[in-house]
């Protein structure tokens, strides 16, 4: 049941995943030479593409370690991006 459910949800995740893409880089046009030259910005770049990695690494693999280190990633990088208004005053 769990590899149905699995094998089911990773269209859903990737189409959620493309929409935060879109909508991520409409939000960075607005001032991007601001976040570009941000800390805090670079560093959640940096763990998404960690996440994007692991993700992949867990969808082929198939392995539940991969699966939860994707999801501390991807936490990690909604914690950075609250961060950067915090420690910039952007957005």
């Amino acid at each position: 049941m769990w590899e149905a459910l699995q094998h089911a949800g990773w269209p859903w995740a990737w189409i959620g995943f493309g929409s935060a893409v879109v909508s991520g880089f409409l939000l960075f046009a607005s001032q991007a030479a601001a976040y570009v030259a941000a800390t805090p910005f670079r560093v959640k770049m940096f763990i998404i593409v960690l996440a994007v990695i692991a993700a992949l690494a867990a969808e082929r693999s198939n392995t539940k370690l991969l699966a939860l280190i994707s999801i501390v990633l991807w936490l990690g990088a909604l914690l950075a991006a609250v961060e950067i208004s915090e420690l910039t005053g952007l957005g």
